[in-house]
């Protein structure tokens, strides 16, 4: 009986995700940590290089973060010289990363492909795409639950 008990918490879709995803995040912090960020200054970070243009509460909503802790990151990031601010009309502005921040990028975005093939070598390489395929299903689904709506 307790077998079983441990066989269903162990495969509980709740359990199983929250599970990886506190690992991965442990993962990804101690990563970008020697590069002097947090992991939303990293998600920031390549969202800037990806999708420039956006706006504070675009950005939060498309990183599933809360707006108060991007506007933290954003600030952060300008004071470490990583991004600037361009004035686009009165008290509204543009984030654009900085040569320096653009060079961290592509630092980060390499960090990330190294997470994926550690990945691929515990799944294979023949399910690393299907896996991303269907994280990325399991997430617009979710979405529709969500109170506010990530953009895409």
């Amino acid at each position: 009986m307790e077998e079983l008990a441990k066989f269903e918490l162990t495969n509980d879709a709740g359990f199983l995700l929250s599970k990886v995803s506190r690992r991965l995040k442990m993962r990804w912090a101690e990563k970008v940590g020697r590069l002097g960020l947090s992991t939303v200054e990293a998600a920031l970070i390549r969202n800037l290089a990806s999708m420039p243009g956006m706006t504070s509460r675009a950005r939060a909503r498309y990183l599933a973060a809360d707006p108060m802790a991007i506007h933290r990151s954003l600030e952060s990031l300008v004071d470490k010289g990583l991004c600037e601010k361009r004035e686009r009309s009165h008290r509204r502005y543009d984030i654009f990363l900085t040569e320096e921040g653009e060079e961290l990028a592509q630092e980060v975005f390499a960090m990330s492909r190294e997470v994926w093939k550690e990945i691929e070598t515990v799944v294979g390489s023949d399910c690393i795409a299907a896996l991303i395929e269907d994280l990325m299903k399991i997430d617009a689904y979710l979405e529709r639950f969500s109170e506010i709506p990530l953009v895409h």
